[in-house]
């Protein structure tokens, strides 16, 4: 049942609805969401109700908090359960049946009931891809390739003058986001094997959780975020855990995902990986954080600038049995 400040807000559209255009062919809801992005043209008197309907304050900085409070009442309260269980499957990959290899990266795919969890392995070599880390972004391809009319396919017909008036059509990966390239480029060249991996071994399965440490947590973040943006797992059936895990996705593509499905991002007091490559360079962290032992408050993208490498590998001893 309807909060009676809705019904009201719900029964001024329908008031207004005959002399306002931008209500005729759109249910309320839609509407009250292109509000909180910034588009339509409605009335004053059409945003208030909206507004409402939408629970959103007028100022940008009441939106941003409304966006995180919608995330949270979506994820939910913190499952501890959850996150012990996520640590234990780290614990206890053994990455020697249905893995995917590259290089030094690995996630193994299993089944157990209902639950499809897809693991990736920290890279043995932490310090080589701390120290050679840059600031290039990269494509996020698509799992599946798709037939387009596209400029890479070439030109079927041209203009008099030389320019291309229709293209060819052929097979094409879709552009989806972009993220760091460290991750993103390892993630284009597993994405077809590890999603094969999914489809057979988990068919049938109703969850999908993706747990990672580290560069495997960045890495899984990607796949998270490409296999719901293709649609190829709905929201409901995805969830997100990481121990540790630097930023992979920039800006943009962050904030189409945060809050989407469930996502907890583990961090361990000062770890440095949990805060590249740097905020001001474009990425952007998504999910919940949990912080332990830490001297400064959560927030979504924190944490800034912190420096402990052995935080880092310590993980082992916060969440799981203090073998390292």
């Amino acid at each position: 049942e309807k909060a009676p400040a809705t019904a009201r807000a719900l029964a001024t559209l329908a008031a207004l609805s005959q002399k306002e255009p931008a209500l005729h062919t759109n249910n309320p809801r839609t509407i009250a969401a292109k509000l909180v992005e910034g588009s339509g043209d409605f009335s004053e008197e059409v945003e208030n109700a909206l507004r409402q309907i939408a629970g959103q304050n007028t100022t940008d900085s009441g939106r941003e908090l409304q966006a995180e409070a919608d995330a949270r009442e979506l994820i939910g309260s913190y499952d501890e359960a959850l996150v012990d269980e996520a640590w234990e499957r780290i614990q206890h990959a053994t990455y020697s049946s249905n893995t995917v290899f590259d290089a030094d990266d690995k996630i193994q795919v299993t089944k157990s009931g209902s639950y499809c969890y897809i693991v990736s392995e920290a890279t043995n070599s932490l310090s080589d891809w701390i120290n050679n880390i840059d600031i290039g972004k990269e494509d996020i391809d698509s799992v599946r390739s798709y037939t387009l009319k596209h400029e890479d396919c070439g030109c079927a017909k041209r203009h008099w003058w030389g320019g291309c008036k229709e293209y060819k059509t052929c097979s094409l990966k879709i552009k989806l986001g972009r993220g760091y390239d460290g991750f993103v480029k390892t993630y284009n060249r597993m994405k077809g094997s590890v999603w094969s991996k999914i489809s057979s071994v988990c068919s049938g399965a109703s969850q999908y959780r993706f747990i990672g440490h580290s560069r495997g947590g960045a890495i899984n973040s990607v796949f998270a975020y490409a296999l719901w943006k293709e649609g190829l797992l709905h929201s409901s059936k995805i969830t997100l855990v990481t121990f540790g895990a630097p930023r992979s996705l920039d800006d943009s593509s962050s904030d189409q995902v945060h809050g989407k499905f469930p996502q907890w991002r583990m961090v361990h007091a000062n770890d440095m990986v949990s805060s590249i490559p740097f905020d001001w360079l474009g990425f952007k962290h998504y999910g919940t954080m949990r912080c332990q032992s830490c001297s400064y408050s959560e927030g979504r993208d924190k944490p800034y600038l912190t420096t402990s490498v052995s935080d880092h590998t310590s993980y082992c001893k916060v969440f799981g049995d203090n073998v390292c």
